[in-house]
């Protein structure tokens, strides 16, 4: 299960990082990468928190 989390945190990390090269002349915005991952964990933890119930 860890795995297959950590696969699908990474694809959309990479996800993230293709929208953000294809809009390499803008200002990265690392307000918004910090709350996406912010999401992920909170994310984390709530499926962890489902799983145990």
């Amino acid at each position: 299960m860890k795995k297959e989390n950590d696969n699908k945190h990474s694809q959309v990390g990479n996800l993230v990082g293709v929208h953000l090269m294809k809009r390499k002349e803008d200002k990265i915005d690392y307000e918004t990468i910090e709350l996406i991952d912010r999401l992920f964990n909170e994310n984390e933890k709530l499926m962890k928190r489902l799983k145990n119930k």
